[in-house]
């Protein structure tokens, strides 16, 4: 067999489109000699060489502002590699070069497609952009493989490997990575590379994935689950570890699991047995909330060391800026990650609308009697009766609470509720979506509210907490805040501090907060029972 065409069998090889003639004939002029498998050991790591010269050069360029790669210097420093890599690289560089340059405009054509862009074939010399954290992901990758083949094929003499298998077709079980998770769902979920499937039980192989279009759930072989939200850009580095490049992500991680792994490109993530939330965007900017259990985080600094770790515990968080590496504690929110988990946005934060009454003006007010107050809709509860919403600038009006001299929350806002009759304002909130947690009995509840009345008026506001079922039926007892009687308020207006903390009923689907006014002044005399920051939260053992 001639050299050009052992070289266009090794380049089919290279470019994955080795034919079952073409494989047999390779792997025949392979294992007839030493020589000839060190020469495909040594094409194979050029290759390689070369694409990460020319990417790397790309992104040198492209962080010194410049539009454009030199082709030149590029050479120079392939040279160079040549020159250093005394007599076991004995290929002439620039061919190869010219070819890897061909090989850029098609993928930089492809790229454009996938992003919806119009294709062309420039003259000049454009780059391709690839994001540097994709580089650094696929590299970290390729170093093991490439030093793994330069070694054992150009120094390993007898013991080189086989790369063709015996049947003539390119070795699938040795050269394949191996499977590490599966896709097991999510919401239409786009691959950039086409031949990746979208179905549910499809295995997924160590290596980095790119998700363009909406989520999809994995199942790592460890038994954590991750959900990512696309554009999202995926390390699969083995069945407990990964990197989150680019994009949004939830993962569930058992007791079996523990020690999953996630790194990004400014902290690294290890799971304690939790269920946390994580971010990563293109300026190398990360952050972890989380939900359940616990984690340890550390951030990197700029030579890629990691820092201390922190401990982070459920409500917690911690964000790492790409650009300074600087780490800041932050608040866990799981709003944020709704779509990929939706009961997350009912942990740790108060689920009342409207529980500090600040949506709207508040009433206006003239005197003590149901017609010198202005009766409001309040926003965001069902209003049956009377109640309406003052302002706390309106203590000048007889002796309604003041500020400066009657107690009252610290973080009260400008508004408070006022019962001013016999009624009831309410609100449903949908648990649902906390079912697998609550029907094992997990979630646990807090409900506060800060209580009052006026001077040594005896109205108050009782304010309960009642669970449903999926057929509207009450589980248990209504859970109920201790009202404040005047006595407690030291016979003047204000409010105390009320609290409520117990497990949510097994099987339950909704919650139902209710403020009942109760009073013992007559019509046509307001009764003062008041309320505010109402607040029901949820949080999981």
């Amino acid at each position: 067999m001639t050299d050009p065409e052992v070289k266009i069998l090794i380049d089919a090889y290279l470019d994955g489109a080795l034919t079952q003639a073409q494989g047999k004939a390779l792997n025949e002029w392979v294992k007839a000699s030493p020589e000839h498998a060190r020469a495909f050991a040594r094409a194979s790591w050029l290759h390689r060489q070369v694409y990460d010269a020319m990417h790397v050069r790309d992104l040198q360029q492209l962080s010194a502002g410049a539009t454009e790669v030199e082709p030149d210097d590029i050479l120079a420093h392939l040279r160079e590699l040549e020159d250093g890599s005394g007599e076991q690289v004995l290929i002439n560089l620039t061919p190869e070069l010219e070819r890897r340059k061909a090989e850029r405009k098609r993928a930089e054509r492809r790229a454009r497609a996938l992003q919806g862009r119009p294709s062309h074939d420039s003259r000049d010399n454009t780059v391709l952009v690839i994001p540097r954290l994709v580089v650094y992901a696929v590299a970290a990758v390729l170093v093991v493989g490439l030093l793994t083949a330069f070694y054992t094929g150009l120094l390993g003499g007898e013991k080189t490997p086989d790369p063709i298998a015996q049947n003539g077709t390119p070795r699938q079980s040795a050269d394949l990575p191996p499977v590490v998770a599966e896709l097991v769902g999510g919401n239409q979920p786009v691959w950039a590379d086409v031949t990746q499937s979208a179905r549910p039980g499809t295995p997924l192989r160590q290596g980095v994935i790119q998700l363009t279009s909406g989520t999809a759930e994995v199942r790592f072989q460890s038994g954590a689950t991750a959900v990512f939200r696309a554009p999202a850009i995926i390390d699969l580095r083995s069945a407990s570890r990964m990197a989150l490049i680019q994009g949004s992500m939830v993962a569930n991680v058992p007791e079996r699991a523990q020690g999953f792994t996630v790194d990004t490109p400014s902290m690294r993530v290890v799971d304690l047995g939790t269920e946390f939330a994580m971010t990563a965007d293109a300026t190398g900017s990360s952050e972890v909330q989380v939900f359940v259990g616990e984690v340890n985080a550390a951030a990197y600094d700029a030579s890629g060391q990691l820092g201390s770790t922190a401990s982070i515990r459920p409500r917690r968080g911690l964000a790492v800026d790409g650009a300074t590496f600087r780490a800041r504690p932050i608040e866990a929110d799981g709003r944020a990650f709704e779509d990929l988990a939706p009961h997350l946005a009912l942990l740790h934060r108060n689920l009342v609308v409207n529980g500090d009454f600040e949506d709207g003006e508040p009433a206006a007010i003239r005197g003590q009697t149901l017609i010198d107050v202005q009766n409001l809709r309040v926003p965001g509860w069902e209003d049956n009766g009377p109640g309406t919403v003052l302002g706390y600038n309106s203590a000048s009006v007889h002796d309604y609470p003041n500020p400066a001299r009657h107690p009252m929350p610290d973080d009260r806002g400008s508004c408070y509720y006022s019962g001013m009759s016999d009624g009831e304002i309410r609100q449903s909130i949908d648990l649902s979506p906390l079912a697998a947690l609550t029907d094992t009995g997990e979630v646990r509840f807090d409900l506060s509210a800060w209580l009052g009345g006026f001077g040594n008026h005896d109205e108050y506001i009782q304010a309960t907490a009642t669970f449903y079922d999926a057929a509207g039926r009450a589980i248990g007892s209504s859970v109920t805040l201790d009202p404040v009687r005047a006595i407690e308020r030291g016979n003047t207006s204000g409010f105390l501090f009320r609290d409520r903390e117990g497990r949510v009923p097994v099987g339950t689907r909704r919650v139902v907060i209710v403020l009942l006014n109760n009073g013992y002044q007559k019509p046509p005399y307001v009764q003062d029972g008041y309320a505010d920051n109402i607040a029901l939260e949820l949080s999981v053992d």
